[in-house]
């Protein structure tokens, strides 16, 4: 169940960028570590536009062609086996060095060569439309953190008071889908069973959707006319998000690794 809400844990715009995770937070004293890791794993976006590329959907989207396909599957199939190096070498380090290098970061130093393979596959208009399903696809994130905030409102040339209307939109959306206590894994006092827990997650998903839907019509109504065309230009043509997320999570990069000498984490990346 965790890791279903953690799919889209760690998303930015790709107004700024846009990326996954996932992993538990075990322990308190290791909360300022985790918080490092979760600043850098930011710029993981190229390994998302890998993982979308090998979808039917972005696929024919952006027109890929069977040569550009091949080439795709090729870069997937070596950073799948860097990723591999990479967590076994992690495994070797002692719990002093862990915290030093989080294997999200090294994962990280990856992505400028896979964002230059990509930009070499495809072309100018390609990549265009390839960062606007990005950039569709990760809208939620500006609901979850005051970090992607700022990003947003200065892509589009925001002033002080648009931010802060903007904001009090935000917040109010995020007080209005924040995860029932009964759908996490530490608290819980009244756990759906196994059989319904899947339409309880579901329904939960559709209402927070419907009301970010709700809270982006009300944040484009603070915008300038200029500002809102901007921002079409940005996120481009509507497309099944739905789909997307489904096909998506078939194709994700998914890495198990032990973080601490008693836990392990997750780095999920679609």
């Amino acid at each position: 169940m965790y890791q279903r809400f953690g799919i889209a844990s760690l998303v930015v715009l790709t107004l700024i960028s846009c990326s996954t995770s996932s992993a538990r937070r075990d322990r308190k004293n290791d909360e300022q570590v985790d918080h490092a890791e979760t600043k850098r794993s930011y710029s993981l976006s190229a390994l998302s536009s890998l993982v979308q590329l090998q979808t039917a959907l972005v696929q024919h989207e952006v027109d890929v062609n069977d040569d550009q396909k091949e080439r795709v599957n090729a870069i997937r199939e070596s950073v799948d086996a860097e990723i591999a190096d990479i967590r076994d070498n992690y495994h070797k380090l002692s719990f002093e060095q862990r915290k030093t290098e989080p294997f999200r970061w090294q994962i990280r130093e990856l992505c400028p060569d896979v964002q230059t393979q990509i930009e070499v596959i495809l072309s100018p208009e390609q990549m265009k439309r390839l960062n606007q399903i990005g950039a569709r696809s990760c809208r939620s994130s500006l609901f979850w953190g005051d970090e992607f905030l700022g990003g947003f409102v200065d892509r589009l040339g925001g002033t002080g008071e648009q931010r802060e209307a903007i904001k009090q939109i935000v917040e109010q959306c995020r007080r209005e889908t924040k995860v029932p206590i009964e759908l996490t894994m530490d608290g819980a006092t009244d756990v759906p069973s196994e059989s319904n827990r899947g339409k309880v997650i579901d329904d939960f998903e559709e209402m927070r959707r419907v009301r970010e839907e709700g809270a982006w019509d009300e944040i484009k109504n603070v915008l300038t006319p200029e500002q809102r065309h901007q921002l079409n230009e940005i996120l481009g043509a509507d497309f099944d998000e739905q789909e997307l997320l489904r096909q998506v999570q078939e194709k994700a990069i998914v890495v198990w690794y032990q973080r601490y000498p008693a836990g392990s984490g997750s780095l999920v990346i679609q």
